[in-house]
C-alpha cells in the first residue's frame, strides 16, 4: 500500500507481480504477449521478464480490466454473492463484494475497504461507461432505462406529474454504492462503473449530503489512520402519488430495479467492530419525517461537515440500525 504521500516503498531484491487484466505488458515502449510478470526491485530498478528498467517503463496497454464474478453463493433474502475486481492467472483479486437479487434486478448491499492511504488516492480519472455484466438483460438496456427521456415516460407520463425534470437535479442518477474514489488506483475507479454497484438515486441526493458523507469518511480514514470496511445499499421502495392523490411505489423497469426510498451506509472499524449508519432520504419530493426509529446521533459525528440537524439524513448506532435495515450484513 501506498503511505499518505502516495509512494509505495520495496526493500531491495523484494519481488512484485506487475498484472495487466484484460491487456497485456508494455516495458521501454514494447508491447509483450504476458498480462502479467513478476519484477524484481535491485538497487533502484526492476528485472523483469529479461530486461532491468525503472518503474515507469513498466504500463499496461490497456487501464486493466475489471470483471464479475460470480462463485454461486448465496446471500441475504435470496440473493448472490458477486465479486468486482481483476482476474489473473492463478488468482482473483476482489475489490467490491456485493449482494444482488436476481428478481429485482437491484443490489442488496456492497462491501469495500476504504485504505487509511485513501489521501494519496489517484486524482482527475475519467468517468467510465457503466456495464451490465450480463446481470439484468433486459429489453431494453439500462443505460436506456437511466435516460431522462425514458424516467419522463415511466414516471412523469404514467403518474401525470413532472416529477422528473429534464433540467436540474430532479431526476434519477446511477448512484454509486462503493464510490469510485473510495478506491486508490485508477483501474479500480474504473471498475465501480457497473450497474450492479449502482442504485437510482435522485440527483438532488447524490450531489448533496450523499457526496458530502462519501467525502467526510476518506477524511475520517485518511486523518485518524484506519482502515474502514463500508457496507452501503438501500432499502424500502419509494412511492409518488399520481395526480388523484394516489401512491405508486416507483420501479425504472416493469416492476425491476426499484428505486429505494432510503439510502443507507454503514462504516465499521474492522480492529474494534464498532460501527455507524448513516440512512439518508431518497425523495426530494417528500415533506414527511423519515421513519427511521433509532437514536439519531449526528450531532455526536463531529467529523461530518454537513448540517447534522438535517432530518433527511439519519445517524445510528450499527445495532440499532440492523433492527430497522435487514440488508446489513
Amino acid at each position: 500500500m501506498p503511505n499518505k504521500e502516495g509512494i509505495i516503498s520495496l526493500r531491495n531484491f523484494e519481488y512484485v507481480l506487475m498484472a495487466c487484466p484484460g491487456s497485456n505488458l508494455v516495458i521501454k515502449n514494447q508491447n509483450l504477449q504476458p498480462s502479467q510478470a513478476i519484477a524484481r526491485c535491485i538497487s533502484g530498478k526492476y528485472a523483469i521478464l529479461s530486461a532491468s528498467v525503472d518503474i515507469g517503463d513498466i504500463k499496461c496497454r490497456q487501464t486493466p480490466k475489471a470483471t464479475v464474478r460470480n462463485e454461486r453463493i448465496s446471500c441475504i433474502n435470496r440473493g448472490r454473492l458477486l465479486f468486482i475486481g481483476f482476474s489473473l492467472t492463478d488468482r482473483f483479486i476482489t475489490f467490491i463484494k456485493l449482494c444482488f437479487d436476481d428478481f429485482y434486478l437491484t443490489t442488496k448491499y456492497t462491501e469495500h475497504i476504504v485504505s487509511k492511504a485513501i489521501c494519496a488516492h489517484q486524482a482527475n480519472i475519467q468517468r467510465s461507461e457503466f456495464t451490465e455484466d450480463n446481470l439484468f438483460n433486459l429489453q431494453e438496456g439500462v443505460r436506456e432505462i437511466y435516460k431522462k427521456s425514458m424516467q419522463m415516460t415511466k414516471i412523469n407520463k404514467v403518474l401525470g406529474l413532472n416529477y422528473v425534470e429534464n433540467s436540474g437535479n430532479k431526476y434519477l442518477s446511477r448512484g454509486h454504492l462503493a464510490a469510485k474514489v473510495d478506491f486508490l488506483y485508477a483501474a479500480q475507479q474504473h471498475g465501480t462503473f457497473k450497474y450492479a454497484n449502482a442504485l437510482p438515486q435522485w440527483q438532488t441526493l447524490n450531489l448533496n449530503q450523499w457526496y458530502t458523507l462519501e467525502k467526510n469518511i476518506r477524511d475520517y480514514s485518511c486523518n485518524n489512520n484506519l482502515d474502514l470496511i463500508v457496507y452501503t445499499g438501500g432499502f424500502k421502495v419509494m412511492t409518488l402519488v399520481d395526480v388523484r392523490n394516489y401512491g405508486y411505489y416507483i420501479y425504472m423497469y416493469n416492476q425491476k430495479i426499484p428505486v429505494p426510498k432510503y439510502f443507507w451506509k454503514v462504516i465499521r472499524n474492522p480492529a474494534t467492530g464498532d460501527g455507524i449508519a448513516f440512512i439518508a432520504l431518497n425523495n426530494p419530493y417528500s415533506t414527511d419525517t423519515p421513519e427511521i426509529t433509532c437514536r439519531n446521533v449526528c450531532s455526536q459525528i463531529t467529523w461530518l461537515t454537513w448540517n447534522r440537524s438535517d432530518p433527511s439524513v439519519t445517524c445510528c448506532y450499527l445495532n440499532e440500525a440492523r433492527l430497522i435495515i435487514n440488508n446489513i450484513p
